[in-house]
């Protein structure tokens, strides 16, 4: 994976444990019902799909199992990680629910990645003989 995303997705992992660090972390006014868990998703989502730009840009990878689950495996891992580290910090707990949440929205962003944005285009197919 190229430099530039490897130092991105630390960054951004960094910035989510920071976040899990806080007490009582900043957060929007969201009023409907479920918000934490969109956040969660939102959150988690953006870091299945930077991991995922990530390896598609290096060029380096031919397994399509990793191109397709690697992303995703590394963002619920990651959200698994950060739910047990919130056990350590005050007012804070572990949450299957933002797991859960973690997970649906790195799977979904890489189901849209891996449909619409990393599928092969027919016109860059090279011609059968």
């Amino acid at each position: 994976m190229r430099t530039h995303y490897v130092i991105l997705i630390v960054a951004y992992c960094g910035a989510i444990f920071w976040l899990s660090s806080q007490p009582e972390p900043p957060a929007p006014d969201l009023t409907f019902p479920g918000a934490d868990k969109a956040a969660h998703a939102l959150i988690y989502g953006g870091l299945a799909g930077l991991t995922s730009t990530g390896i598609r840009r290096s060029r380096k990878w031919s397994d399509p199992r990793l191109l397709r689950y690697g992303p995703l495996v590394f963002a619920v891992f990651y959200g698994l990680s950060d739910e047990v580290h919130q056990l350590f910090v005050p007012k804070r707990s572990f949450s299957l629910l933002d797991l859960a949440a973690d997970a649906l929205g790195a799977a979904l962003v890489q189901w849209v990645l891996c449909l619409w944005v990393w599928r092969p285009s027919p016109l860059r197919q090279p011609e059968r003989e």
